[in-house]
């Protein structure tokens, strides 16, 4: 089984961090394939609602906003 964690904290040694990777070493440690991804790192935009709110994203599945949101959506499997 695949996890995800997703960790938005500017400190990754608080307690927030400490108890994520502890959580994921659990799921490592009975054979779950784990990823830690830090949306800090990533350069990500609001959405501008085009289109009246729906975009390009509802016929075509992309946003027209280039940031990195698709490569991380892409990255996961997401859509």
């Amino acid at each position: 089984m695949r996890f995800i964690a997703i960790q938005t904290s500017l400190n990754l040694h608080v307690l927030i961090a400490t108890l994520t990777q502890t959580i994921l070493r659990g799921v490592q440690t009975r054979g779950g394939e784990i990823e830690l991804i830090h949306l800090n790192t990533f350069h990500i935009q609001s959405c501008i609602v085009c289109y009246n709110g729906w975009g390009k994203y509802r016929i075509a599945t992309t946003c027209i906003v280039n940031d990195d949101f698709e490569a991380l959506k892409l990255r996961n499997g997401l859509c």
